[in-house]
């Protein structure tokens, strides 16, 4: 997958309240080993222990290597802290001994994404929720350090930002609008194409 080139004219003839989400549509899912793979990626990534479990252990050390690599202190360091923690509930259904493995959290994701098929809204609302928890100005975009931050606090290289950074800001302004975000996230989840420009988005794939 190549990286997204921004055109010399793109800044002049894109601009960013003419990037909306489109009224696209996803064929059902037949879960391929493709998209079993980004959802394991991704579950990988969110078990920041790495004992095979999601908990909110791994949630909150995410939240704390976010402040780490995002520099935050002080007041910026608490609002984070409190994001998370107001989001907690819509992650776990309320549980804070909540203990997801590999199966149960594929047997989560199927189910949201077959909903979503067909009403975008749930999961809409949650990548809107992860956007709020990158963007740790709170300025309405996301920019390349904060991308960065959120990268490495996933345990992802630093150097593994950028090229998808620039995949998802199509305007090419250095600000990854809530649309932009919104748009590359969807098709992370709900497209099973094995050369979708975003399969990357929460780093390089795992090994099958």
């Amino acid at each position: 997958m190549q990286a997204h080139q921004c055109p010399l004219y793109s800044k002049l003839s894109i601009d960013r309240q003419s990037i909306q989400m489109a009224s696209k549509t996803y064929p059902a899912l037949k879960f391929t080993d493709f998209w079993t793979r980004k959802q394991k990626t991704l579950f990988n990534r969110l078990d920041a222990d790495g004992d095979g479990f999601f908990t909110k252990a791994d949630y909150d050390a995410n939240a704390e290597q976010v402040i780490k690599y995002g520099c935050l202190v002080g007041e910026q360091a608490d609002t984070l802290r409190q994001l998370m923690k107001a989001h907690w509930p819509a992650v776990s259904g309320g549980n804070n001994d909540l203990k997801v493995g590999l199966e149960t959290f594929l047997m989560m994701t199927k189910k949201l994404a077959s909903l979503s098929v067909q009403d975008p809204t749930i999961l809409k609302k949650s990548i809107s929720g992860r956007f709020d928890r990158i963007d740790l100005d709170g300025n309405g975009v996301i920019s390349l350090a904060e991308h960065d931050a959120f990268f490495q606090a996933l345990g992802i290289d630093k150097d593994k930002s950028r090229p998808v950074f620039e995949k998802i800001n199509k305007t090419c302004d250095g600000k990854i609008s809530r649309e932009e975000y919104t748009s590359a996230h969807l098709d992370f989840s709900l497209s099973e194409d094995p050369e979708n420009e975003y399969a990357d988005i929460f780093g390089p794939l795992d090994a099958e």
